[in-house]
């Protein structure tokens, strides 16, 4: 495995003002359960012609972080890159721990579909923020495997399950999110899954953090990209091969 060093050139008058905004927070006696876990770029500095540098601080939102920075920064562009190795070699890597926080799928109704397609032609829906849900940069998808009947159980069961890990590349990753995000909702379905994968959608650098899951058989239904969508056949190939 390697770790990138990018070099990004472009607008940063836009960048550093986006960085510069004060952080938010809620009213005092306010709360509010808060939908998105996010992680910020990580080793993002910025650099004077002198070659002097400092590490910027993400402004808080009251639910993590502000989204402003990462579309400052996906204007700009990159003009180098190198490589470095980390010294780890995951090739071998076979197992992984399934969370059951990850990939409960539920039964559907017509009246389920129809609910979702007017949030969406409303706008009114919930849209993650583009710095929590990377797509066309997103990273290798690490996918983790399990059987469904282990997926089940309550979130506050506070257990993980063991199951096998299959790794994407960078460029099946790209395709496979582009396509599910592209995909048409999931029709009504009552058909029980025997195997469930699930991944966390993140960068290359390791900011994102969303959280996604797919059914590999019965509805073959994906989950984390709004309502439940339907999983074309070339990314059910690309999900199930064995590598």
């Amino acid at each position: 495995m390697t770790v990138d060093s990018v070099r990004l050139e472009g607008n940063i008058d836009a960048v550093d003002s986006a960085f510069s905004a004060d952080s938010e927070r809620f009213p005092d006696g306010v709360m509010a359960s808060c939908m998105y876990a996010m992680d910020p770029p990580v080793g993002l500095w910025f650099v004077n012609d002198s070659g002097e540098a400092f590490r910027p601080a993400w402004p808080a939102s009251p639910c993590g972080l502000q989204n402003t920075p990462i579309e400052a920064l996906a204007d700009l562009t990159e003009v180098s890159r190198s490589s470095h190795a980390t010294g780890y070699d995951d090739r071998y890597t076979t197992m992984c721990q399934s969370s059951p926080y990850v990939g409960g799928f539920e039964n559907t109704t017509p009246e389920d579909v129809a609910a979702a397609v007017e949030r969406e032609q409303s706008s009114d829906g919930p849209v993650p923020p583009s710095l929590v849900t990377p797509i066309d940069d997103v990273d290798k998808l690490q996918l983790c495997t399990v059987p469904a009947s282990t997926v089940e159980s309550p979130p506050d069961a506070g257990i993980s399950v063991a199951g096998s890990l299959t790794t994407l590349s960078r460029a099946q990753s790209a395709s496979v999110i582009r396509s599910l995000v592209d995909a048409p909702f999931a029709p009504a379905c009552n058909q029980s899954s025997t195997r469930v994968a699930s991944t966390e959608l993140r960068r290359p650098d390791g900011s994102g953090r969303s959280l996604v899951s797919f059914e590999l058989d019965g509805c073959r239904r994906a989950a984390g990209f709004g309502y439940y969508r339907t999983i074309p056949a070339d990314v059910m190939a690309t999900l199930t091969y064995i590598r």
